[in-house]
């Protein structure tokens, strides 16, 4: 207890007070102060000091660090890219088969090449129509293989810049042409497949998803004999898998990193890509805080989409494998497409092998046993969707009939779907199952008008997402003159979109065995015709509807189906 000293003159005032009362008072004074003390005890006086900082939260951190990454990425040199493929680009998927990769330079055709090699790639060059210089060509390159390299291999690469010369070596050339060793590589995006040569001279693939299959080019894939230098393409499918952007804008290419926007919908991202031997992986992106949650819900959205786009491309791969047929007789007696169908289903249900029309067999099952069912085009639609729910015609020497999905059109719209228009009229009246788009007129841009058309495509890409269905109308170039002019329909499905500019690229249907394809063949074939719906299945219809497996990040094959 603190010793309270009093000053003498209060001492003096109370003299004549006795002893023993004055020691009672210096007590309660003392105790009294002691009471006081505790509980208003004394504070030392110093300076109001500043409120601690708070700790900036983890992604403002992220971000200062992508922004000092930038930094030292645009300190480094630039490599060219491909500013000639790049104007191109659109143009060349919508009319070639290719893996849509990035080029951090053009490879070079060998520059120590002989005289009439360069003398052949400039006949190419200047051809008004490369594909028949290259007809003419291809029947010596088989015999000698090493030339045909020479001239139309750069760095090993199948490529080329100009639409027309793209197009035609994809539908010419074959791997016969190119090589005759024993074994060869085959690099596809971010992927290396491996091929054996055939006593014929044809290439078979030995890995892969076409093990066993004849293996053939697309454009822009890699082949050779010997050990791959290092690659010059970068593969944006796999991020693409992973991160679910929409289309990627690249500023600037280094030897080991690219500067580029990721556009989510509406949401654009500046990032930082870090890639090595084709391979390509994100090292940061800013994301600002107010982009944090869509970002986060994009992403979310995007795996489930994925999810049922894989289910039913899973099926659209086993229909291009059992090579199902168009319903269409070899001899028809007028028009009698949809009628093999019927036929088909009569005689599967009694338990025959084969069935026959206007004179012709045509059989229940395949060599492996599977039902061999045809269709028309619609019909591919709707057996994809049966299938990815678990409806399908039971295999050989099983009990007649169909396995049990929760998707059933055959059920519950007995024959009235295998016409293009009722389909439709089904997805407008079923609003909780689709997402109909109905072109307007103005936007109905008949196919033979090429660069219009793929423009439209180019500008419109989150119109046309893989899993979309697309119905197709206009006059077909086989009808005679003294026939009356019929709107034929068509349709099919979006199989895979571009990763870098969101293009649809590759569609998926049955117009004679289902098979993936590009936008040229429908070109070619009805140049006439033009979109007229854009149907989307409701993805909440889909994730309760469809058999679903784990997510899986690779992505889709390009190369299924027959050559």
């Amino acid at each position: 207890m603190p010793t309270q000293v009093f000053p003498t003159s209060r001492i003096s005032q109370h003299a004549s007070v006795p002893l023993r009362a004055l020691v009672a008072l210096v007590l309660l004074v003392g105790f009294a102060g002691c009471a006081r003390e505790k509980e208003t005890p004394r504070r030392p006086m110093v300076a109001a000091a500043e409120p601690p900082p708070q700790k900036p939260p983890p992604a403002a951190d992220a971000n200062r660090d992508c922004a000092r990454l930038r930094e030292l990425v645009e300190s480094e040199p630039a490599l060219p890219g491909t500013p000639a493929l790049d104007k191109s680009r659109i143009r060349i998927l919508a009319r070639t088969k290719a893996e849509p990769v990035v080029f951090i330079r053009p490879p070079a055709p060998d520059p120590q090449a002989k005289q009439n090699v360069r003398r052949l790639r400039a006949s190419l060059a200047r051809a008004l129509y490369p594909g028949e210089v290259l007809k003419l060509l291809l029947a010596s390159f088989r015999l000698h293989p090493e030339m045909g390299r020479a001239v139309l291999l750069r760095e090993g690469y199948l490529y080329a810049e100009e639409p027309e010369f793209a197009f035609a070596l994809v539908e010419q050339l074959q791997l016969n042409h190119l090589f005759d060793a024993e074994r060869i590589w085959i690099q596809r995006g971010d992927r290396t497949y491996h091929a054996t040569r055939l006593a014929s001279g044809n290439y078979r693939y030995l890995d892969g998803p076409e093990k066993d299959k004849l293996a053939r080019l697309f454009l822009f894939d890699r082949v050779g004999s010997e050990n791959p230098p290092p690659a010059l393409h970068i593969d944006f499918r796999t991020l693409r898998s992973e991160l679910h952007f929409d289309a990627v804008q690249i500023e600037r290419i280094t030897p080991t990193h690219l500067l580029a926007t990721l556009s989510y919908g509406g949401l654009k991202l500046p990032s930082i890509l870090r890639y090595a031997e084709a391979k390509v992986s994100l090292e940061c992106e800013v994301v600002g805080e107010s982009s944090a949650k869509d970002l986060a819900l994009i992403r979310d959205t995007a795996d489930r989409r994925q999810k049922v786009v894989n289910a039913l491309r899973r099926e659209m791969e086993n229909e291009i494998e059992e090579q199902l047929p168009f319903d269409e007789p070899h001899r028809e007696l007028g028009q009698q497409d949809g009628m093999l169908r019927q036929k088909w289903t009569s005689a599967y249900q009694r338990g025959e092998k084969k069935f026959s029309m206007n004179g012709d067999d045509y059989t229940i099952f395949d060599g492996k046993g599977r039902p061999i069912v045809p269709q028309v085009c619609v019909d591919f639609l709707t057996d994809t969707l049966e299938r990815a729910s678990g409806k399908w015609w039971r295999a050989e020497g099983e009990a007649p009939g169909t396995s049990a999905g929760l998707i059933d059109f055959t059920r519950d719209h007995e024959g009235t779907l295998r016409q293009v228009p009722a389909f439709v009229e089904l997805a407008k009246n079923s609003p909780d199952w689709f997402d109909v788009y109905e072109t307007p007129e103005r936007e109905r841009i008949k196919f033979r008008r090429r660069d219009e058309f793929y423009g439209y495509l180019a500008t419109h890409t989150e119109r046309f997402q893989a899993g979309d269905i697309v119905v197709i109308r206009g006059h077909a170039p086989f009808e005679r003159a003294w026939e009356t002019p019929v709107m034929h329909y068509h349709s099919f499905f979006i199989y895979e979109n571009d990763p870098v500019t969101g293009f649809p690229m590759a569609l998926v249907g049955n117009p004679g065995h289902p098979t993936i394809r590009v936008w040229e063949t429908e070109v070619r074939r009805t140049p006439k015709r033009a979109i007229w719906y854009r149907l989307r299945p409701r993805l909440h219809w889909l994730e309760t509807h469809l058999k679903l497996e784990p997510l899986a990040t690779e992505p889709a094959p390009l190369s299924v189906g027959p050559l």
